[in-house]
């Protein structure tokens, strides 16, 4: 079984690819093909040092916007058997053999892992048990913990909804989307009890649910997936935020998300899922 790593990055001054490459180094051979996807926006390519890159890696320049698109363009060229998401912040551990045999060992379709801090042992959020995955649970997962089969994406054309993610008006959610449109699709996304990466804990005021614009909105669009569940999500997360003093017009936008309104949501995502997308066959 061969694996692809994709990496999302997006091309700024700091140039954060480079420093993710340098620290990872070694980390990378582990995988067949590293696909560095660089989001060009306001700064032009750059050259990469003369023998700097890995061998593995292939290098996508992108004129989208937004992490979704960024996902999407790794799941279009991908070469491998099986895609991994990353984000260009992390650092590997020395456990990647132990992780592609238990993937390779299961049958499930899409695999979560775990995360861990950068700067303690911590876990980046609770974790349940090895098991298989429900609806509710993908509430709790993040882009860089999902692990896919080329045969599924290839059986469905699952791709993530470009609307919605970091760089778009609503800056949450793409990967409870991404993860429920999979499951209503027949996967099979099974969690295993194994840390994928380290990544950098949140900054207090990124961590509180209320703070980023249109985030509100993003819980209920979110939560609209979940039919009459998500409406009980919806009451619950209204009432927290009551209690913790969130603004008015935020908890309106909650439900303003629930209930499809707004100009950022596209039409056929207004009442839920959109119909089964055609089959689309991975190229590159």
């Amino acid at each position: 079984m061969t694996w692809t790593l994709s990496v999302s990055t997006l091309i700024t001054p700091e140039l954060r690819i480079l420093n993710f490459i340098e620290k990872n180094r070694d980390k990378l051979a582990a995988f067949d093909e590293v696909l560095l996807v660089c989001q060009i926006r306001a700064h032009s390519m750059p050259m990469f040092p003369t023998g700097f890159l890995p061998a593995n890696c292939r290098v996508i320049e992108s004129a989208s916007v937004g992490i979704s698109a960024s996902r999407n363009v790794g799941l279009d060229h991908f070469r491998g058997d099986v895609i991994w998401l990353m984000d260009d912040d992390v650092l590997f551990g020395s456990n990647l053999s132990e992780i592609k045999t238990a993937i390779e060992n299961s049958s499930a379709d899409l695999n979560t892992l775990r995360i861990q801090d950068t700067q303690s042992d911590a876990l980046y959020k609770r974790y349940g048990p090895e098991r298989d995955l429900g609806a509710l649970d993908l509430l709790q997962v993040s882009s860089i913990e999902i692990t896919c089969r080329k045969s599924f994406l290839e059986r469905t054309g699952l791709r993530f909804p470009e609307w919605i993610g970091v760089g778009t008006p609503l800056p949450s959610g793409e990967e409870n989307l991404f993860l429920n449109q999979a499951l209503k699709w027949g996967a099979r996304i099974r969690h295993l009890p194994l840390v994928g990466c380290r990544h950098p804990r949140l900054a207090p005021e990124m961590k509180a649910i209320w703070s980023r614009p249109n985030r509100t909105t993003c819980m209920g669009i979110v939560a609209r997936q979940y039919g009459l569940t998500g409406l009980l999500l919806c009451a619950r997360w209204f009432i927290r935020g009551l209690g913790a003093g969130v603004k008015t017009r935020a908890l309106i936008d909650l439900w303003r998300g629930y209930f499809g309104s707004g100009n950022h949501v596209p039409k056929e995502w207004s009442s839920g899922f959109p119909a089964k997308a055609p089959v689309a066959s991975i190229t590159g």
